[in-house]
């Protein structure tokens, strides 16, 4: 085998001119907007009809099973190096698992994910949301859209392209190609569903494939073992082995741990809640972490549909669930609760309720962090009648009403409250149904 020295410092510069250049092409262009389009649909009770229909709602369920085939893999190559004591067994192994924990563990949901704030396709103003577009890497105001989280496992199942390229190079390309189809598969699935722009896409397959080639090239330096291993390169003297590189293997111990501890958590909700013979006249939403949308409509008048998804990382132990109640008395009520139990990173998701409007009085919706949006889709206005009040209330997000005009009389069901109503974006810049941005917080009084 030819052993090659490779210089760090060229494939960093060829990872950041990447980067830029993808920086430069979504700041430049609407290509953003333009691919998020073709799977946005005006009409009101689903903006984003493809994400239910297959196979695109059964890849989304495929996820947790990359994740767990890849660390499955991962363990079995390094269980097969320690009981057969073969070294490259080992290093495969270590591989990747590191891969799973630093790319679409550490760097794509802990980091990212949870603190780049980039609004997802679904909640700014183009399609009917409250917040703004900006191009990735850039941070926004509010989300969970940069990069792909769901698409970052799909992409490392190229994994195999650094393993096998040298020895058996059609089983590398197989894996590369598998790779990028299934993570530009799993690309088109989240963004069916408006939870992903484009960007996000290939950001994610650039994060992860290039922490891959970092870590099998210059962290792990499997080539030089391999090398060393056949004889072509001596071996370093036992026990000169730099401090660094041990404290990166404990780190690398522990990332693997977390890798192995860290599962995703999904749920597609798609519920159907009878309401006859006594239909509510108090509707109530509560979550931890949610984008909710209350839909008020005229039909059927008898039947609320709950539709929408929740994922997540967290532990094995961790469990995210989604429960209907509907009490008679002493007001007919029908309460809905995300419950998010455990400790998640890039927890997030889109709950859509449709509601009959005929009988219903007070909405009420309570989060911790998301969007709130109400939309009257009713004939005759039911917002506008005056018998419905709103308790809106989330602590980090904002409240959406559409059309405005329809709200402007509404209660406010909650006393005393602090808003600030912020204008609208020019003419031109939201897609025609999008009412003002109410950031409200609670009174401290």
């Amino acid at each position: 085998m030819t052993v090659r020295v490779r210089d760090w410092r060229y494939d960093v510069i060829a990872l950041g001119a990447v980067a830029v250049l993808l920086t430069v092409v979504f700041s430049v262009t609407s290509l953003d907007i333009a691919a998020a389009r073709l799977f946005y649909s005006p009409q009101p009770l689903d903006h984003w009809p493809l994400a239910s229909k297959a196979p695109w709602s059964v890849l989304y369920q495929m996820a947790s099973w990359i994740t767990g085939a890849l660390l499955l893999s991962g363990l079995a190559a390094l269980g097969v190096g320690l009981l057969r004591r073969n070294a490259s067994a080992r290093r495969y192994g270590v591989f990747i698992l590191l891969a799973v924990a630093l790319g679409p563990g550490l760097i794509v949901n802990a980091i990212c994910k949870d603190h780049w704030d980039r609004p997802r396709p679904r909640d700014i103003v183009q399609f009917g949301g409250a917040a703004h577009y900006v191009a990735a890497p850039l941070p926004g105001e509010g989300g969970a859209s940069f990069p792909c989280g769901h698409c970052s496992v799909a992409f490392l199942c190229a994994a195999g392209w650094w393993i096998w390229r040298q020895r058996r190079p059609y089983l590398a390309a197989a894996s590369l190609a598998t790779g990028l189809i299934g993570g530009a598969a799993m690309g088109i699935c989240r963004m069916s569903a408006g939870a992903h722009f484009l960007s996000d896409v290939l950001w994610s397959a650039l994060i992860v494939l290039g922490v891959a080639h970092l870590l099998y090239h210059y962290v792990l330096r499997i080539p030089v073992y391999e090398a060393i291993d056949q004889g072509v390169l001596t071996a370093q003297a036992p026990g000169t082995r730099p401090l660094w590189q041990k404290v990166l293997t404990a780190c690398g111990a522990l990332l693997v741990l977390a890798a192995l501890l860290a599962t995703p958590h999904s749920i597609q909700l798609a519920d159907e809640i009878q309401l006859a013979p006594r239909p509510p006249r108090i509707l109530e939403v509560t979550a931890r972490t949610a984008n909710v949308e209350v839909i008020l409509t005229d039909s059927p008048a008898t039947l609320a549909e709950v539709s929408g998804e929740l994922h997540g990382f967290g532990l094995v132990t961790d469990r995210i669930r989604a429960h209907a109640q509907l009490d008679a008395a002493p007001t007919a009520t029908l309460r809905y609760e995300v419950q998010q139990s455990g400790w998640f990173i890039g927890l997030d998701g889109a709950v859509t309720v449709r509601m009959p409007a005929a009988e219903l009085q007070r909405v009420t919706v309570h989060i911790s962090r998301g969007t709130i949006k109400v939309t009257d889709t009713t004939r005759d206005g039911a917002a506008s009648s005056g018998k419905l009040c709103l308790d809106l209330q989330t602590a980090a997000g904002r409240v959406l009403e559409s059309p405005p005009e329809r709200f402007a009389g509404v209660a406010n069901c909650r006393g005393p409250f602090q808003a600030r109503r912020a204008a609208l974006p020019p003419p031109g810049a939201t897609s025609g149904n999008a009412g003002p941005r109410l950031q409200a917080t609670p009174d401290s009084s």
